[in-house]
């Protein structure tokens, strides 16, 4: 009995594998942008293009305006940043 796999599993397997790999690069890709602007020394802020809540705030943000909230709108935290600058 051969113990080698048949070209036909290694052609099902072959996709699987690959498919599995994207997944996997996707994932990895996706973290590595939600990092990115937690380790940027700039106040950023994701608006939702029609709701115009807030979607991501990094912790520059959180500093600046600390009652900041995720699904707050946009205009809410940016009004605090220009009366805080006025004084």
């Amino acid at each position: 009995m051969d113990t080698m796999p048949s070209r036909q599993t290694g052609c099902i397997r072959r996709p699987f594998l690959l498919k599995q790999r994207a997944r996997d690069n996707a994932a990895d890709l996706a973290e590595a942008l939600r990092a990115l602007p937690e380790h940027q020394n700039s106040w950023i802020y994701v608006v939702g293009m029609e709701s115009h809540e807030l979607l991501l705030i990094n912790n520059k943000t959180y500093k600046i305006a600390p009652d900041s909230k995720m699904g707050m709108s946009c205009h809410d935290i940016t009004c605090y940043k220009t009366a805080e600058e006025n004084g």
